[in-house]
């Protein structure tokens, strides 16, 4: 049964507040002159620590634990503000909302879950084929998320419907993936180190293929650089897989 720990706040009323934190360690970084301040420790999972998301506000962290829980994290606060306890095996991924009100997390255990990150409680759950490898909300479409799954799936969810609104077949476990903000395009990498980019307008089919590197790698990580503003995409790519080579499309 889906519970949380922790009291109700509210979002909006938490940005509008100025806080800060006191700085302990300070170390120089080489070359540029930045420096990286040590500021707390968040404590309270009891297990590894498996996914970490800042908030798009900045002010909030969530964290999937292999301990079966999510934990949001008051940063400003430097405290522990819910638990959400439901998942019945490890977190393995997990997404916020653009407005960060709520958060999107994916099991092992095979289900999706929505959160309200003001109160905590379970507002959505899916269930899908197999476990989740990775997901992450639609950022132009509210209530729509993308699940990539341990059984070569790729899932589209609404939060309006109790069955998944798409399931897409892949050829190897989909292991990461990025929707794209200014479209309903996604690009996925899988376990035999293949990115493949969807066209979820057209019943979520596949337009393009390129494999990552020749010793076909699975792929671990895709990540986009950003635009002017939420809503946009830079232009690079970084890839990661399970070598030693990061690759940067442009």
């Amino acid at each position: 049964t889906p519970s949380v720990r922790g009291a109700p706040f509210d979002i909006d009323a938490m940005l509008a507040r100025e806080g800060s934190v006191q700085p302990e360690t300070t170390v120089q970084a080489d070359g540029d002159g930045r420096t990286f301040t040590w500021m707390s420790e968040l404590k309270g999972h009891a297990g590894a620590v498996y996914c970490v998301q800042y908030s798009p506000c900045g002010r909030l962290l969530a964290s999937g634990s292999f301990d079966k829980t999510v934990r949001i994290w008051d940063i400003i606060q430097q405290r522990e503000a819910h638990v959400l306890v439901g998942h019945t095996m490890a977190v393995s991924d997990l997404s916020w909302t653009f407005d960060s009100k709520l958060v999107l997390t994916g099991s092992y255990d095979g289900t999706v879950r929505t959160w309200s990150a003001d109160t905590g409680q379970q507002t959505t759950e899916h269930a899908v084929d197999g476990m989740v490898q990775a997901l992450a909300f639609l950022p132009n479409e509210p209530g729509m998320s993308v699940v990539g799954t341990s059984r070569a799936g790729l899932v589209l969810l609404d939060a309006r419907q109790e069955q998944a609104a798409m399931v897409t077949a892949n050829d190897a476990m989909v292991t990461s993936l990025y929707p794209f903000r200014n479209d309903r395009i996604v690009v996925t990498g899988d376990a035999r180190g293949m990115l493949r980019t969807w066209d979820l307008r057209q019943m979520s089919t596949c337009i393009d293929v390129v494999a990552n590197d020749a010793n076909r790698k699975p792929i671990s990580h895709i990540t986009v650089s950003r635009g002017q503003n939420y809503f946009e995409e830079g232009r690079f790519m970084a890839v990661n897989n399970y070598n030693n080579v990061l690759r940067v499309y442009d």
